[in-house]
Parts: structure tokens; C-alpha cells; sequence
């Protein structure tokens, strides 16, 4: 059987449909997480009102994450600030 190459168009259509298929699943990762954490901040006792005002504030959360990630400090500046504030989190793997 004769080895077939890709086009530089069919490399490129390639690319785009792999990039969007990512994007899908790093949204789902990422919306499987924040459930978790709203799960575990109902099975310690708070209330769905305070579940949902951390819902509300968390775009600008994500806003200044990304903003820190432009100089490539995203990562630490988001749990360093929770270390400084006594929560007990860990590096990502990529700070340590």
C-alpha cells in the first residue's frame, strides 16, 4: 500500500477541525471542574445563593487569569494568590 500525503489545504482543514475539536474539549474539561467545585461547595454546607455569587464573580476572575497569562504568569498569580489568602492548593505542574 502506497503512503499518501497530505495537501497543504487538507493539512490546513486538518488543523482547523483538530483545533475545534480541542477547543470543545477543553470547554467540557473545564465546565466538568467548575461543577465539581459548585458540588463540593454544596456538600460543606453553602448555601446555592453563595454557590451562585461565586458563579457571578468568576468572569472576573477568569478575566485577570487571563491577563496574567499574557506575561506567562497565569498560573502562579492565580494560586499564589490563594497560598497568600490560607488556601491549601498546589502548584500546577508546569510552576513547580
Amino acid at each position: 500500500m502506497k503512503a499518501r500525503w497530505l495537501s497543504a489545504k487538507e493539512r490546513a482543514a486538518a488543523k482547523v477541525v483538530a483545533e475545534q475539536l480541542m477547543d470543545k474539549q477543553a470547554d467540557d474539561i473545564k465546565t466538568r471542574a467548575e461543577c465539581l467545585v459548585y458540588a463540593a461547595m454544596l456538600n460543606v454546607g453553602l448555601s446555592s445563593a453563595t454557590v451562585n455569587r461565586v458563579i457571578r464573580q468568576q468572569r472576573e476572575v477568569e478575566a485577570g487569569y487571563a491577563k496574567a497569562r499574557e506575561d506567562n504568569l497565569g498560573d502562579y498569580a492565580l494560586i499564589q494568590g490563594l497560598i497568600d489568602k490560607g488556601v491549601h492548593v498546589t502548584m500546577t505542574r508546569e510552576e513547580i
